[in-house]
């Protein structure tokens, strides 16, 4: 029989805390065994904080958002219409790069169930800045989704290289295997394998600023 003595009294917020490190350095498929290893205690006594995993990654992923929300909330909140594009960049990235600080909590944003005040929160203070610009209620609800899909999808392939699943390096290295011959198309795989994933997302982030700028008549000046 194993004997845990416990180095620091067990609470709601110690385990979260001590979960979202173990995300950030192992990813969001850490095992309630691993955390309970970490917390120097066993798997069983933390069920009574966290009625199951499910319930303990739903607040994982709602703290964030949280993060998430309070950058955003920072680069959004300007009145003022003239400089949307840049802050509307700057917000996109830092949500990147927060989402890449907690591997697989990205995938958990677009395909999970968490719903909570602070989730919805983020979805209302995104379609304000978007209706500030110009944008019709309808349609900025359109573009906040359209857009956070591709955010996400970035985090989650930044996700797939932190597990060795990275799909582009394989494929460059296939590819370099069929075309030896040509010299010309070894360049062009090789250039898709030195575009990071920031760099694409940023790329993105720029064609879709253009495209809004496109599209905004008439900016609230207010």
């Amino acid at each position: 029989m194993t004997v845990y003595q416990e180095k620091t009294t067990l609470s709601r917020e110690h385990i979260r805390n001590t979960a979202l490190e173990l995300v950030r350095s192992e990813g969001i498929d850490f095992s309630m065994r691993t955390l309970a290893k970490q917390l120097n205690t066993s798997a069983m006594a933390m069920y009574r904080y966290y009625e199951s995993r499910d319930a303990l990654i739903a607040v994982i992923v709602d703290h964030v958002i949280a993060e998430i929300l309070e950058a955003g909330e920072q680069f959004l909140a300007e009145k003022s219409a003239s400089n949307w594009q840049r802050n509307l960049k700057d917000s996109s990235l830092h949500c990147f790069d927060i989402l890449v600080q907690y591997p697989g909590v990205a995938a958990r944003l677009v395909y999970g169930q968490n719903v909570s005040p602070t989730s919805l929160r983020m979805i209302e203070v995104n379609i304000q800045f978007l209706e500030r610009i110009g944008l019709s209620t309808q349609r900025a609800a359109a573009i906040f989704q359209t857009s956070f899909l591709f955010l996400a999808e970035c985090a989650n392939a930044e996700y797939a290289r932190f597990k060795g699943e990275a799909s582009l390096p394989l494929f460059v290295d296939k590819a370099q295997e069929m075309i030896s011959n040509n010299a010309r198309l070894q360049d062009y795989v090789m250039l898709l394998g030195s575009v990071s994933i920031r760099q694409r997302l940023e790329i993105g982030l720029d064609l879709f600023i253009t495209a809004l700028e496109a599209e905004i008549t008439d900016p609230d000046p207010s």
